[in-house]
């Protein structure tokens, strides 16, 4: 499971974002680690834990767990820092990550036919 992701800016364009997120969490079950995935140890060695990527493993760890039906998104907050975005600005962040996810799930194969 994993928390609800909260970013500590008072923008609006960071609550839109936070909503993202959560639902992608809530309906697409991809989960990552801004939202504090958490997994019981067993489920995680089962699962072949994380692979050795340089960076997305959380993402692709969360379509390895998809079946799994007792998924639990708390309601309690998870905060992350709005730096990274402040530093880029949003826009162009939100374009570099966009690519990023793209990338992973058009070469990784992980993310298509299921």
């Amino acid at each position: 499971g994993c928390l609800t992701l909260r970013i500590k800016d008072n923008r609006w364009i960071f609550r839109l974002f936070e909503n993202l997120v959560n639902s992608r969490a809530k309906y697409g079950n991809v989960f990552d680690g801004d939202l504090g995935l958490f997994i019981h140890k067993d489920i995680f060695n089962q699962l072949g834990q994380f692979e050795t990527v340089p960076f997305m493993e959380d993402i692709l760890f969360s379509k390895k767990f998809q079946h799994i039906r007792n998924k639990r998104i708390l309601p309690s907050p998870i905060w992350a820092s709005s730096r990274k975005w402040s530093e880029q600005g949003f826009f162009k962040t939100f374009r570099q990550y966009t690519r990023a996810y793209c990338d992973l799930w058009m070469r990784s194969g992980q993310f298509q036919g299921t």
